[in-house]
């Protein structure tokens, strides 16, 4: 009777064990997205250039993102954000930040997401390729706006 009655409590102690570690939320590594490839990924997505202008930046990157067929949701010269968006047969979702940073350069960070139509479904773009269509027009379109004394 004892060892049935040992038996028995043995399972229900596992099984509660194993109930409850069911339960155990996961483990808080990744939540804000830092994950081992994050400066790989954020090297993808900026880019520095000659300007002692920040205004000057901001106007390239408007022009762009319209070239690339992005309608502009906002633009704040003050923060200098830019946020677009595309849609085709995907919604895209960009937000550039234009930062000034000592002696005549210019940060741009370029973040990408992408889903079906809903913003609320679109992940992260970790792929180089639209970062590089970005920044190569951009490159060309910041030329012209320096040459033409902007």
């Amino acid at each position: 009777m004892k060892r049935a009655f040992r038996a028995i409590s043995l399972v229900v102690t596992v099984l509660l064990v194993l109930s409850l570690s069911a339960c155990w939320p996961p483990p808080l590594v990744g939540v804000l997205g830092e994950t081992g490839n994050t400066l790989t990924i954020r090297s993808i997505q900026t880019r520095e250039y000659d300007s002692k202008n920040p205004v000057v930046v901001m106007r390239a990157v408007i022009s762009t993102l319209q070239d690339l067929d992005f309608v502009i949701d906002q633009a704040d010269s003050r923060l200098g954000l830019v946020t677009a968006t595309k849609v085709h047969q995907y919604r895209l979702r960009i937000t550039v930040l234009v930062e000034a940073l000592t002696k005549g350069r210019v940060q741009v960070r370029a973040s990408c997401h992408m889903g079906a139509y809903r913003l609320s479904d679109a992940g992260p773009v970790s792929e180089p390729e639209p970062y590089q269509e970005f920044f190569a027009s951009l490159g060309k379109n910041l030329s012209f706006e320096q040459n033409s004394g902007s």
